[in-house]
């Protein structure tokens, strides 16, 4: 019993968190490179690709691995959000926009959506839920991130950030 709370705080903790990292993402992709609709644009089809990308590869990766690699998954998007400004503009200057594009394209796929599409069916395998019960908890957490993100927002940008970090 106490696993199965386990996991269903944690599948609501991944809908909190994917969608607060989703807004500040798409904020600081805005900063970086200037212009909100391509930031959102980039973000859209990052964010689809990499849950294509997830699916894709979540028969072939192990629950242990997930557990083990979401630190580095965590310090990757932690990083997109600290590096992303500095290097946009690094890689737009020795090169061009499309590029700097491109880069952040893939990397975003890969590290921002990708590790939740791939945590979901394995959450699903190990809990033994339906797709339909853990689909529902990642919704509600996600509803739940939603509704959080005008109120801590309102207060400061840090507090956002750190509502993501902690969920």
């Amino acid at each position: 019993m106490a696993c199965m709370r386990r996991f269903t705080l944690l599948l609501i903790c991944t809908g909190i968190n994917l969608m607060l990292l989703n807004c500040i993402v798409v904020q600081h992709t805005m900063v970086a490179f200037r212009q909100m609709e391509l930031a959102v644009l980039l973000f859209t089809l990052a964010y689809f690709s990499g849950i294509s990308l997830g699916y894709l590869f979540s028969e072939r990766i192990t629950y242990d691995w997930v557990c083990k690699s979401l630190s580095g998954f965590l310090i990757a998007q932690f990083g997109l959000l600290v590096f992303i400004q500095p290097l946009a503009y690094l890689i737009s200057s020795q090169t061009n926009t499309i590029v700097a594009y491109l880069v952040f394209y893939l990397f975003m796929t890969c590290t921002v959506t990708a590790l939740h599409a791939i945590f979901l069916p394995k959450v699903i395998a190990e809990a033994e839920f339906t797709l339909r019960k853990a689909y529902s908890l990642e919704i509600i957490g996600s509803l739940l991130g939603l509704a959080s993100i005008p109120l801590l927002a309102s207060v400061s940008h840090t507090l956002l950030i750190a509502g993501y970090v902690v969920s």
